[in-house]
């Protein structure tokens, strides 16, 4: 990838190529995992462009980043486990998406916290499920809703999200600040390592495809 922001550049092929791109069951799975990267690094440019850290909205975009960068997440290995199948031998593969189905605490990660989310609070609202939760918190005082104004923008029905993060911890009995900690922190290493594994091998494969790379001075070539 280029290093200088300021050039904007593309991949792209011609229209023969694009022809034995749509024969060839590679591409389509290429295209899948692109839609995955491009939705992870939608909400992190969303919480990136917070205005005022302090405002009720605020917490919302922070906490709920987490929430759909974890069904994100699970769904992004769920696909490098299908597409396993077709690119289990290419090098790349094995050297930039494989090991994060290797590796010991992403699939902790993606099995304890991920996926129970995804399941019940993110990608789909199960009332059960939350009942459930809610029936394991002790009697307090509940503060379901803060906001700034009336704009519904700056209203967070936060007691929701409260569940959604006792879901996301599952069964812990130590220091909930801790726990949430070290996801967090789970969470970010393993969207960094997919990020960046991803975006390498999408741009590598597409160049094996035949899509060639300009920047906005140059003109396209017809690729391969």
């Amino acid at each position: 990838m280029t290093k200088d922001n300021n050039i904007e550049w593309s991949l792209i092929c011609n229209a023969e190529n694009f022809e034995r791109c749509k024969q060839n069951k590679e591409f389509s799975q290429l295209v899948a995992l692109a839609r995955c990267v491009n939705a992870m690094n939608f909400i992190y440019a969303a919480v990136q462009s917070i205005t005022d850290p302090t405002a009720p909205s605020a917490f919302r975009e922070r906490i709920n980043f987490y929430f759909f960068a974890s069904a994100i997440l699970y769904e992004a290995l769920e696909l490098i486990k299908k597409m396993k199948a077709t690119f289990g031998r290419n090098e790349r593969f094995q050297q930039e998406l494989l090991p994060l189905l290797k590796d010991k605490k992403a699939r902790e990660v993606a099995s304890l916290h991920l996926k129970p989310i995804r399941h019940s609070s993110v990608f789909h609202f199960d009332p059960n499920a939350f009942q459930a939760t809610i029936n394991k918190i002790p009697d307090e005082d509940c503060v379901f809703l803060i906001a700034k104004g009336t704009a519904n923008k700056d209203v967070h029905f936060q007691f929701a999200d409260r569940m959604t993060v006792r879901m996301m911890i599952g069964a812990y009995s130590g220091d909930v600040r801790e726990q949430i900690n070290n996801i967090v922190e789970g969470v970010n290493n393993l969207k960094d390592r997919f990020l960046i594994g991803a975006t390498n091998f999408l741009i590598l494969e597409l160049k094996e495809l035949g899509f060639a790379g300009f920047d906005s001075g140059a003109q396209p070539s017809n690729g391969r």
